[in-house]
């Protein structure tokens, strides 16, 4: 009879648990839908010309299928594909930004494109003379911290097409 009880009271535990879970997940990822008229967007605008604006979503697009090959890889124990999908993504890409777009970001951009580009020069160089996993999913963690900082920062605005 105890035994009894304390499943019934396990599951009741467990259905109270599970009907509060909707309520809570949808307080705590509430974005303000109801009040979305109100919302507005304080981070700092990059405001670049279209193409300006395209090459920046091309090499942040190029970042994001990088993270999820090494991600990938990483699940394999497969450290040189890891290595393989970083290595174009480090500090060697940064030269291809035309000076005209360098000079219209700001610092701290720079400093965020910096260690994004070193920290995948990093993870090249440590997956493959470490070979340690456990290092290098620690340092795309790390990565990812820096574009999720870039990302809460910045936004792109695109400057007005100039009349010709």
């Amino acid at each position: 009879m105890m035994k009894q009880g304390k499943r019934l009271f396990m599951g009741a535990v467990l259905a109270s648990v599970f009907a509060a879970a909707p309520a809570l997940a949808h307080e705590e990822h509430s974005h303000g839908a109801a009040d979305h008229a109100n919302l507005t967007d304080d981070r700092k605008a990059l405001k670049l010309e279209p193409s300006e604006r395209a090459m920046l979503l091309i090499e942040m697009r190029q970042f994001l299928n990088g993270i999820q090959v090494m991600t990938e890889s990483l699940s394999r124990d497969d450290l040189k594909a890891v290595a393989n999908a970083a290595k174009p993504l480090g500090r060697a890409a940064m030269h291809e930004v035309p000076d005209s777009m360098k000079a219209k970001l700001p610092k701290e951009f720079k400093q965020f494109a910096l260690a994004v580009h070193g920290g995948f020069d990093q993870i090249a160089m440590d997956a493959e003379s470490l070979g340690d996993t456990k290092h290098t999913q620690k340092q795309v963690a790390d990565l990812l911290k820096n574009c999720v900082s870039c990302h809460n920062t910045f936004q792109i605005q695109v400057l007005p097409e100039k009349k010709q």
